[in-house]
């Protein structure tokens, strides 16, 4: 009926499934689940008295950084804090309607997803829809259970005791990722849409100095929107949008983006209107205009790539491709900020030399 739960975990991919519990294995009628989608937490669950609540917090959690998660429910009433900060949120059910999580005390409690002989029933049709999705990556440090029902108890969950010859021990360095090693690898994330303002953030390492980064590319127009690295810089590259314009347009955004050390970076390209800036770890570069010939205009139905030689771009600029490790990528699109965070393990084609699992 009521408890409180805190779960220290780091997790390194944008979706999957942190603590799962239900009434039975297929067709459950009463569970409680917490889970990654998109990179955002959410708490699911079902009670006695049959009215589901899923929950979203407002905060991206995928970011490879330990995190304390905290869960007070009492009734159908629910909410969860994350870390010290304010922002919370819970179900607004009254706390006073008395329902439970009806489960057996014989009832498997899975950490870090859900094995393969569980129904998908109680996760959201995405997961069910993608299983793979439901796969977590990162780590789960403790899990501690505080009941005040019948006998008040504090069940810290055991981790230490699985069974090494079934479950290897972690490794020192966490795997994760899309490793880019040929000559032309690349990663295509499919058909993505975009307007005029558009935000693309890219987690990744790599020991390159130049090489495409990344390219929207409309193949049926001749539109596209791309960026490379080229020898510590950070150049956007626009394709003209004025009748009569044929040279495409290459802008600089950042002269000293020392990126290739191999090292864990985050590159930010924001584009509103007619300005660009590009952050790189943290640091924001100058505001560029983007000149009316070379506007950024909405481009749908448009292939997203990482890295590659892009043949959309004049041959002389792009020769060489990138070789590293994708971590993550998230697009926010439209005045509304429409946001999506992609699990780049789950990418739609690739070429030669792409392949899963990267350390960093």
């Amino acid at each position: 009926r009521s408890f409180a739960m805190a779960l220290a975990f780091s997790a390194f991919k944008a979706d999957g499934v942190l603590i799962y519990v239900a009434d039975q294995l297929e067709n459950p009628s009463s569970y409680f689940t917490i889970y990654l989608l998109d990179g955002y937490l959410h708490l699911r669950m079902n009670t006695t008295l049959q009215r589901g609540y899923d929950i979203q917090f407002p905060k991206r959690s995928n970011d490879a950084q330990r995190h304390m998660l905290k869960v007070l429910k009492i009734n159908d009433f629910a909410s969860f804090f994350l870390d010290s900060e304010k922002s919370y949120n819970n179900t607004g059910a009254n706390v006073n309607l008395a329902s439970q999580i009806a489960v057996q005390d014989s009832a498997s409690v899975y950490l870090g997803g859900v094995g393969t002989n569980i129904s998908l029933l109680a996760l959201p049709k995405l997961f069910i829809n993608q299983p793979s999705r439901v796969n977590f990556a990162g780590a789960i440090y403790s899990v501690n259970l505080k009941s005040q029902d019948n006998v008040p108890s504090n069940i810290p969950f055991t981790l230490s005791s699985l069974d090494r010859t079934a479950y290897p021990a972690a490794p020192k360095t966490a795997y994760y990722g899309v490793s880019l090693s040929g000559v032309n690898s690349y990663l295509g994330l499919g058909l993505v849409n975009t307007t005029e303002n558009v935000i693309i953030e890219i987690e990744f390492t790599t020991v390159s100095e130049s090489g495409l980064f990344f390219l929207w590319d409309r193949a049926t127009s001749a539109r596209y929107i791309g960026m490379d690295m080229n020898k510590q810089q950070l150049i956007l590259h626009l394709y003209p949008s004025y009748a009569g314009v044929t040279e495409p347009l290459m802008l600089v955004l950042y002269k000293s983006a020392y990126l290739c050390d191999g090292k864990r970076h985050t590159v930010k390209l924001v584009i509103k209107g007619s300005y660009a800036t590009v952050t790189v770890d943290g640091n924001v570069g100058p505001s560029v205009v983007i000149p009316a010939s070379h506007a950024v205009q909405a481009l749908n139905d448009a292939d997203f790539y990482i890295g590659g030689i892009s043949q959309a771009l004049p041959s002389n600029l792009i020769k060489t491709s990138l070789t590293g490790c994708v971590l993550s990528v998230t697009i926010t699109t439209g005045l509304l900020e429409t946001v999506r965070a992609y699990d780049t393990t789950q990418f739609v084609s690739s070429s030669f030399g792409a392949q899963y699992g990267c350390p960093y």
